[in-house]
């Protein structure tokens, strides 16, 4: 059941990506990686095997959407999603404001690995001009879209699971 829900989640975010969030583009000026917030969702829901393992897998179908250079989403994601799932504890244990300043530097470490990986595999010309407006309002995008998709996705999970197999961010607290 576990695995049916997945691919359904995966389904939803593939969907919200390619159309929902381009209506962020028009407003804010960016557009919102739902995929990373998954992963990192995943990984601290999961523990770092899913989460390695689905960001892993997220990445690689951004990669093939977005027609670039295949591999570094997927590198990145899984990432997130091996880190996320690492500290899990810590992570879910924290405030809401403390899990929203995670969400941003998870895009922080996303954007920095995609321009390194992104010059060193294939140089474009003009450089790097304006990054930073771009890098600090995905930053606070995913700081507010961030804790609240992880509280909906660990109580639907929980829900749907029975709560037999995840353990959302109330589940964790209690425990320590």
């Amino acid at each position: 059941m576990i695995i049916v829900y997945t691919g359904l989640v995966v389904l939803i975010s593939l969907l919200f990506q390619t159309t929902v969030a381009n209506y962020f583009l028009e407003t804010v000026g960016v557009k919102p990686d739902l995929l990373l917030v998954l992963a990192l969702v995943l990984g601290l829901t999961r523990g770092k095997g899913g989460g390695v393992a689905l960001g892993c897998l997220l990445g690689f179908l951004q990669d093939i959407m977005s027609g670039g250079l295949l591999g570094i989403n997927a590198l990145s994601k899984g990432l997130i999603g091996f880190g996320a799932g690492t500290f899990r504890r810590d992570l879910m244990s924290f405030h809401p404001l403390l899990q929203a300043f995670i969400f941003a530097l998870a895009i922080a470490f996303d954007t920095a690995l995609n321009l390194i990986l992104g010059f060193l595999l294939s140089p474009l010309p003009g450089g790097v001009q304006g990054i930073t407006g771009i890098l600090l309002r995905l930053m606070v995008l995913h700081a507010v879209i961030g804790p609240p998709i992880l509280w909906v996705f660990s109580r639907v999970e929980s829900r749907w699971t029975d709560g037999k197999r995840v353990r959302g961010p109330a589940l964790l607290r209690k425990q320590r």
